[in-house]
């Protein structure tokens, strides 16, 4: 164990015996393992995760790490880690989000937290020749969305879909919403009826809203100046955001 708030609390290998369940969990259910630690660490439907985000090891580390604003790298680091041995890594985050706690709240009623951008910014009727394109290129702007709301590289949202963006999405903006039915049932049988409007109003909604917003990173950091034996540590605070939601960003703000 550490006291450092910007490192791991639970070591990679060393970290099975901290508690059994989480041992034999990530052992044998590494897949819902992950799905079970994104659902302490933001509140989200477990089945919800089991079904959209258990065959994305690397999205779901790299989200929890980023979350609490753990140091670390994408490729050398959660890419390698969830690619080589998903058993260890999954129990890693199940004992990282036991102690450390939830990090976001999360809103089931849209009404308390709803999508900010206007409508006529995401119109379906706004722009043809961007529907078309949109719509040719989806993968490419699943992609690109995703990169954007977590401040990765492309090849690592690469093979992300509309479920997962729009959840993303929500969950760092504080926006309300059911987890199964909002972001993957009504996707899914758009995607099933070949519903082209659905994904280019929501692609459009994603990118109207974090336009409206700002990116949003996931934590803040407030760190003093001085390096002597008296610097205050690095703090993770939250944020409220304007739905009353706690969301964490990364202002990095100096205070001398």
């Amino acid at each position: 164990m550490t006291n450092r708030e910007d490192e791991w609390q639970n070591n990679f290998f060393s970290g099975w015996c901290n508690n059994p369940i989480n041992c034999l969990l990530g052992c044998f259910l590494p897949q819902c393992s992950f799905a079970i630690a994104k659902s302490k660490f933001d509140g989200s439907d477990c089945c919800f995760n089991c079904i959209c985000f258990s065959n994305s090891p690397l999205l779901v580390r790299n989200y929890i790490r980023q979350g609490y604003g753990i140091h670390g790298r994408v490729g050398c680091g959660d890419f390698c880690l969830s690619a080589c041995c998903p058993n260890c890594a999954a129990t890693q985050l199940l004992n990282e989000v036991d102690t450390r706690g939830p990090k976001i709240v999360s809103i089931s009623n849209e009404r308390d937290g709803p999508f900010l951008a206007p409508e006529k910014e995401y119109s379906c009727s706004g722009d043809i020749i961007d529907c078309c394109c949109v719509i040719a290129n989806l993968n490419l702007e699943y992609a690109g969305l995703y990169s954007t709301l977590m401040s990765v590289p492309m090849w690592v949202a690469y093979g992300s879909n509309i479920c997962q963006v729009k959840h993303i999405t929500r969950k760092l903006y504080g926006i309300g919403g059911n987890d199964c039915y909002d972001d993957c049932i009504t996707p899914t049988l758009c995607f099933m009826i070949c519903n082209c409007c659905y994904h280019y109003k929501m692609v459009s909604k994603v990118r109207a809203e974090v336009h409206h917003r700002g990116n949003p990173p996931i934590f803040q950091r407030i760190q003093a100046v001085n390096t002597g034996p008296s610097a205050v540590q690095p703090q993770y605070i939250p944020v409220a955001s304007a739905s009353n939601a706690y969301v964490y960003q990364d202002i990095r703000k100096v205070y001398p």
